[in-house]
């Protein structure tokens, strides 16, 4: 990002990400993430959409213990 923020002013930010090989949007995106993180505080990382609930999360556990033969919950 230093680079592209250096090179902006003499070759215009589409050249400058170029010659990074970054896309043109990159360094506008990243600040504006920056200046949220700094406000907001970082992004929460949502659940997927198919997660697994807690209940089948035990269950599984629990029948994968039963068929090794160690101990069983019941």
């Amino acid at each position: 990002m230093d680079g592209v923020r250096e090179l902006t002013p003499a070759l215009g930010s589409a050249a400058a990400c170029d010659a990074l090989g970054m896309w043109r949007g990159q360094p506008g995106r990243r600040r504006d993430q920056q200046i949220r993180a700094d406000f907001v505080g970082p992004r929460q990382r949502r659940a997927p959409a198919r997660s697994v609930s807690e209940g089948a999360k035990d269950r599984c556990k629990c029948a994968k213990l039963s068929k090794s033969g160690g101990p069983t919950v019941e």
